[in-house]
């Protein structure tokens, strides 16, 4: 089972539990999927066929805000984030090395969405998205490379979760 992802523009490959998506890079949006809709679309990854999803056009936001959202990213040690919103989490070194950041845009004192860069593996990116609630909250992720979006569950799905 792979353990880390990172998102690349080279083809598919796999080496030492290293699973790379035909993708440019983690450049996406992590967004609250309540009245999105399935169509007829897939995107392909890794190999896989997953379904693509229509943004909801009555817009919807995630139920915490930016302050409830850092609080277990908090106990990360490499953790970091601004009141702008902006933060940056990265791996402790090693094998493995990845590095994310991004930022988190609310409106109405509720997150409405989260932009995503960087690399990761799956558990930081897994932390990422408990942090939004998941999997209690249904989420979409947009891949913006891909301009598709997708669930969140499909996204795990492509760790081998």
């Amino acid at each position: 089972m792979p353990d880390r992802m990172q998102f690349a523009r080279a083809p598919f490959t796999t080496t030492r539990n290293t699973v790379i998506m035909p993708v440019r890079s983690i450049h996406l949006q992590v967004l609250s999927a309540v009245g999105a809709q399935r169509t007829n679309h897939v995107v392909h990854l890794t190999g896989r066929s997953v379904p693509v999803w229509h943004r909801s056009a009555t817009i919807t936001y995630l139920p915490l805000d930016f302050t409830q959202w850092t609080q277990p990213l908090s106990a990360w040690r490499y953790f970091a984030w601004e009141p702008d919103g902006s933060f940056s989490l990265c791996s402790a070194g090693g094998h493995g090395d990845w590095r994310m950041g991004g930022n988190v845009w609310e409106r109405q004192g509720q997150i409405a969405w989260i932009d995503v860069v960087g690399t990761c593996d799956w558990p930081a990116f897994r932390m990422l998205l408990t942090a939004c609630r998941w999997p209690d909250t249904p989420l979409l992720v947009h891949l913006n490379d891909k301009r598709a979006t997708i669930q969140a569950d499909d996204v795990a799905s492509l760790w081998g979760c």
